[in-house]
């Protein structure tokens, strides 16, 4: 501001006047900041608290919640620590300038150090270990294990669930969540002393063998422990034998060795059993030997008359009873037989696709559709009268066809006498021929109408491709869906017998049924009087059960069964399903 002055005395002449300007600089003195900034820490101890405000200014702070003064407020002279949860408030003074405002900081302190349950130490045993905390909210841990990398809140292993601890390691935690400071890390070191405990084999051997290959897996109590395994009668070790990294398949009769193992524990002892496997063991599931009727009945007291094909749910099979002009339903578990539906004019071949059964009556020259919960059947194609005629639903003709198949969109036809693949797509009934060219036999290898069979008759398929009994060639075909190519994969066309071997060495006499599991084929190899085994990816054919032209009726393993003309098949798991038919049984091979 501007003073202007003058002085006067009585009697006197006035003084000049007088001008004066004067400035004044008023400022703040700053906000009090402090480091780091109030909020949650999880900490071994302490929060090193540092107040800072203009230069040259005095800081006076509380930890009482009160505000400080000059006289009231401790002088702030160096950093200070943070044992607890604090409030602390801070005022500035500067001489010449505005008292500061006041500011306030909460400290939270939580001593979030992960902890190790059991403690670090020396086991025999491996131990499972558990981290945590006692930081309050949602807090993530992360871990290492290596004992020498530092986990941090975005490096490590997120931990979730007890750590299994079998050889000796150090593990490392670090704690933390959103808005607080991380913890420390905390480590723990284990040291696991002891035998691995012997491994064990399942299935377990059994006393009287197998009656199928068996995939026997290797465990120990021990968790994390490694095994090596023989069976060629030698002794593993940790360091010999074959790596075990999944079951073992044991098709033959063996012995089986195994060794369970760790780092830094000594090696189990080793673990020796002895397993036999006995293929193609032939049981009596339903029906009297060379007894024909049409009764229903439990096991031996059901009666059937000439049963062809047959296709199972896993539960249930279900048999087209061809001269009774039926089919049947034979519980797998009792052996409980049932007619499912009759009216039919000697149905050959039956499929099951979802809820529903479909089959090939052969005389009537049709394929039908039974809903099996309400027995309703309906004509889903054929005209009734024989023909080669593709179209949809009775605009299609079929000329006796025999076998069926389904890959659950599609039905796969054996158009028998017209020497033909048919396919159906269920949903709208349309047929069109997928291979084979009606009219005169053949055995020609092509691809679609270039291919040629000789009244084919089972039929299956893995989805992807389709396996045909081809009857007349003593042969197994393959068709690849997708594009039709007709292959061979098993016997010479025009030459029967019986001899085991791969691929066109192999030989059969008249197979008429055939199923999959996805991995091989079996053929009831009809004149033969055997079911034999086929290796999809080799063509490998052998005999499973059944002796070459030799028909009877006996039950019994591998050559001592025995059938009288098998004639369909079904396979479910490790057991297949037979229709013996000249027997008029139904045979199960294990």
């Amino acid at each position: 501001m501007t003073i202007k002055a003058i002085a006067a005395e009585s009697g006197m002449h006035d003084s000049p006047e007088v001008t004066a300007t004067y400035t004044i600089n008023y400022s703040q003195v700053s906000t009090p900041s402090f480091t780091p900034s109030a909020g949650g820490f999880q900490t071994q101890g302490q929060v090193t608290v540092t107040i800072t405000s203009s230069a040259g200014a005095t800081i006076y702070y509380t930890t009482d919640g009160s505000t400080p003064t000059k006289t009231t407020g401790q002088p702030y002279t160096a950093p200070f620590n943070v044992t607890t949860t604090e409030k602390i408030t801070a005022i500035a003074y500067k001489d010449g300038m505005a008292d500061s405002t006041v500011n306030t900081a909460t400290y939270t302190l939580q001593d979030a150090t992960p902890t190790f349950s059991p403690v670090a130490g020396t086991y025999t045993t491996p131990q499972n270990v558990s981290i945590s905390t006692t930081m309050p909210g949602t807090v993530t841990i992360r871990y290492t294990i290596d004992g020498v990398t530092m986990p941090t809140d975005t490096t490590g292993l997120v931990y979730s669930a007890p750590i299994s601890v079998t050889a000796s390691e150090t593990l490392r935690a670090i704690a933390y969540e959103s808005g607080w400071a991380d913890s420390a890390v905390s480590p723990a070191a284990y040291t696991i002393t002891g035998t691995v405990v012997t491994p064990t084999f399942s299935p377990a051997p059994l006393g009287f063998g197998f009656t199928s290959a068996q995939n026997v897996s290797i465990s120990s109590t021990t968790p994390g422990a490694s095994f090596r395994f023989t069976t060629d009668g030698s002794t593993p070790t940790s360091t010999s034998g074959t790596q075990y990294s999944g079951p073992v398949n044991i098709a033959m009769n063996l012995t089986l060795k195994a060794v369970a193992y760790e780092s830094g524990w000594a090696d189990s002892d080793v673990c020796s059993s002895d397993y036999y496997v006995e293929d193609g063991v032939v049981t009596t599931l339903a029906g009297a030997s060379y007894t024909m009727g049409n009764s229903d009945g439990t096991g031996g007291a059901a009666r059937f008359y000439g049963p062809s094909g047959i296709t199972t749910d896993g539960t249930n099979l279900y048999m087209a009873d061809c001269y009774n002009g039926a089919i049947r339903k034979i519980v797998i578990s009792t052996g409980a037989v049932t007619t499912l539906d009759g009216g039919f004019e000697e149905p050959q071949g039956i499929t099951i696709s979802g809820a529903n059964l479909y089959v090939a009556d052969t005389q009537n020259c049709t394929i039908r559709k039974i809903v099996i919960s309400t027995k309703a059947v309906t004509t889903l194609a054929g005209a009734g009268y024989p023909g080669s005629t593709d179209g949809t639903g009775s605009a299609a003709s079929f000329y006796e066809p025999f076998g069926i198949t389904s890959d659950g969109t599609n039905l796969y036809v054996a158009d028998t006498v017209n020497n033909t693949i048919r396919k159906i797509v269920i949903s709208s009934a349309v047929v069109s021929t997928l291979a084979g060219t009606a009219g005169p036999a053949g055995s020609a290898d092509g691809t679609g109408s270039a291919a040629r069979f000789n009244y084919p008759n089972g039929i299956a398929t893995d989805g992807t491709n389709l396996y045909v009994a081809d009857t007349n060639n003593n042969t197994i075909r393959k068709i690849v869906i997708s594009t039709r190519a007709v292959t061979t994969l098993a016997g010479t066309a025009g030459t029967y017998g019986w001899t085991d071997g791969t691929g066109s060495a192999a030989r059969f006499c008249g197979p008429c049924g055939i199923a999959t599991d996805g991995t091989n084929l079996y053929v009831a190899d009809s004149n033969n009087y055997t079911i034999r085994k086929i290796e999809i990816s080799t063509g490998a054919v052998t005999t499973l059960a059944g002796w070459p032209r030799l028909n009877s009726d006996f039950d019994g393993t591998g050559v001592a069964g025995r059938f009288d003309t098998p004639y369909g098949i079904a396979t479910s798991g490790t057991s297949r399903y037979v229709a013996d038919q000249n027997d008029e049984t139904i045979r199960v091979v294990r």
